[in-house]
């Protein structure tokens, strides 16, 4: 009867081994996550009101730095991707701002967002950018037409997007 009895518990305790779950196993996305985090902390250092969302393959973190709110976001191996902030439209430069006038006459500038990237990986080919250079995208309206336009390092205003 011992033995029946110490079989059972052996069986019950080598079924319920196979079935636990190991917590000391780290997921590819925790992995990932930690590496996100140690390259914003290294980017960022003194960053405040700093959250973390998981969005889906990438993360993306919101943070004050500088007395500035912003977001950053990293890819699936936690890189840096690029860096996002709502800005003033006077922070457009001049030349842009005379060319937006000009293209896009009648429309009222709705938002303006500055973002940052040294290099981004896209489809496995990398595209560097020159040190601090910042692309812009602009959101304008005219009555119910909606446009969204991107202005890069150089100026140039391409339409990004017609709702």
């Amino acid at each position: 009867m011992r033995n029946l009895f110490l079989s059972a518990f052996f069986v019950l305790a080598l079924i319920a081994n196979i079935f636990a779950v190991d917590k000391n196993k780290v997921t590819r996305k925790e992995t990932a996550a930690a590496f996100a985090r140690n390259n914003f902390n290294t980017k960022y250092q003194g960053a405040k009101k700093i959250v973390w969302s998981d969005m889906g393959a990438n993360f993306k973190v919101s943070f004050i730095f500088n007395d500035e709110k912003k977001a950053a976001f990293f890819d699936e191996r936690g890189r840096y991707i690029a860096t996002s902030q709502y800005v003033k439209p006077e922070s457009l430069p001049l030349e842009s701002l005379k060319s937006l006038k000009k293209s896009y006459s009648g429309y009222n500038l709705v938002s303006v967002m500055r973002l940052e990237a040294d290099e981004v990986v896209v489809g496995g080919q990398t595209f560097s950018f020159a040190s601090h250079s910042a692309y812009y995208v602009v959101s304008l309206k005219k009555g119910s037409d909606n446009v969204v336009v991107k202005i890069s390092p150089k100026n140039e205003i391409s339409q990004f997007k017609s709702m």
